[in-house]
């Protein structure tokens, strides 16, 4: 089972995430380049002392090297937060003078200028410490000395100027990132203001209004899902009126072969005269036939609704073989009336996914209309083949055409035309509609006419 979820959290995770993602590059860009600053410009002070010492050490010849004194020391290495330490080594790595625990390291190619000066890291009494190595020349051309001048110095300063950098970058990233939150989440509520009021006027609803929604100054988005709705409450509105057109329609239809079948009963009764009661009986027998087939007609209505299809079992059906099953029910009412009922089929089978019992209701009520609408002594032709993929079924009679007038008309129910019979209920080929709808077929009407012979209908179902 799925979880509901609140639209306007959603809202907020899709955007403080991203945004909270770029601050964290962003605030790690701003950190590497202002850790580089602060490294460039301490290691620069390291190289100005590697340099004062250089000028020291210049006016002592290569032989004999004179240790800074304390008063130098405290000068260029003495600090406040950091313990300075300086060693001269020669280029083999030995101590000359100074702190012999600084750590020895040399470009592995490269002459005694100072361009090839190298930094790093190391530790000096278990303590962190930040070194230059400089090469540099002592004494006189001839009798000078290739050295390496290290100066070290403790982090305390750079770890201080660095957590401080953290802290200034961090800070005010921080507040900007809840600030957005609190912005958003107040946008995204006013956002979502519509959509509660569609909401409110939707609940102050009663189940029985169906009419538009209408709100004023809305945005786009939520007036398609307005529109979306009002659609659906035209199309309930329209069923609902059609539904009760029907109900109304069919106590119509009801009612009348009730109301004469009760009156021949109250004159059957009131006569003494044996043939006028037999007649009487007769005539009540016919409108029970009648009500029979009405109500028949209303039951296979109801059931092929667009509503059933969930409860319909659809299989592959051969429509020619089916056709002519069905056909075989009227070979007693086309002889009646010396009407000549045909079926043409190809020799191939022509399947098509359908529900047995509606294709029969189909098919019969498109046969029964022909005949029923087919004068004495014409013809009936049944037709099935394939087209375009599909199948197609077609009725063809000879009998008066449907003026292209009520051609529409005739799917409506209890509609009848001014040519109908007296036995015919008007719901014939509106269940042949709807069972049509069902199957995902369409049905066309070809005729002339009422002054023109013939009408041909054809039901097409798609592959």
């Amino acid at each position: 089972m799925i979880k509901p979820y609140s639209i306007r959290r959603q809202l907020l995770k899709w955007l403080l995430i991203p945004m909270l993602a770029l601050l964290i590059l962003d605030s790690s860009l701003l950190f590497h380049f202002a850790n580089k600053v602060e490294r460039e410009t301490f290691d620069h002070g390291l190289l100005q002392t590697a340099n004062d010492i250089d000028e020291f050490l210049e006016r002592f010849n290569a032989q004999k090297l004179v240790p800074l004194d304390q008063n130098t020391q405290k000068a260029l290495l003495a600090d406040a937060s950091d313990q300075g330490f300086y060693s001269v080594k020669d280029e083999f790595g030995q101590t000359l003078i100074g702190e012999p625990g600084i750590q020895y390291r040399k470009k592995l190619q490269g002459s005694f200028a100072k361009s090839n000066t190298v930094y790093y890291f190391s530790e000096i009494n278990h303590q962190r410490v930040r070194i230059i190595s400089m090469p540099a020349t002592i004494g006189a051309p001839g009798k000078h000395l290739n050295v390496y001048i290290q100066v070290a110095e403790t982090l305390n300063k750079r770890t201080h100027i660095r957590q401080q950098i953290l802290a200034w970058i961090l800070l005010p990233q921080l507040i900007l990132f809840v600030a957005a939150g609190v912005l958003l989440w107040i946008g995204i509520k006013s956002g979502l203001k519509p959509l509660w009021e569609v909401n409110d006027a939707l609940a102050k609803r009663s189940y029985t209004d169906l009419q538009p929604i209408k709100i004023s100054n809305i945005p786009i988005e939520i007036t398609r899902l307005v529109d979306s709705v009002n659609e659906l409450m035209a199309k309930l509105n329209q069923t609902i009126h059609s539904q009760n057109r029907f109900l109304a329609d069919a106590a119509h239809q009801l009612r009348t072969p009730l109301a004469g079948t009760r009156a021949q009963i109250e004159l059957a009764n009131q006569s003494k005269s044996l043939p006028d009661i037999k007649n009487r009986l007769q005539k009540i027998s016919l409108s029970t036939e009648r009500l029979i087939h009405l109500i028949n007609q209303l039951l296979i209505l109801a059931k092929s609704q667009p509503e059933a299809i969930h409860q319909l079992d659809f299989e592959p059906i051969d429509l020619a073989g089916f056709v002519k099953l069905v056909a075989c029910e009227f070979n007693l009412n086309a002889s009646a009336k010396k009407i000549t009922l045909s079926c043409i089929s190809e020799d191939r089978k022509c399947l098509v996914s359908g529900e047995k019992l509606g294709l029969h209701n189909l098919i019969y009520n498109l046969i029964d209309n022909a005949i029923r609408y087919t004068p004495y002594g014409g013809s009936v032709t049944l037709n099935v083949f394939m087209q375009n993929g599909g199948v197609c079924f077609t009725v063809e009679d000879n009998g008066l055409g449907i003026p292209k007038s009520e051609q529409g008309l005739v799917f409506e129910r209890f509609y009848r035309g001014n040519e109908a019979t007296d036995f015919g209920t008007g719901l014939g080929l509106a269940i042949v509609k709807e069972i049509t709808a069902l199957h995902h077929a369409t049905i066309t009407i070809e005729s002339g006419d009422k002054d023109k012979e013939g009408t041909k209908i054809s039901v097409f179902f798609k592959e």
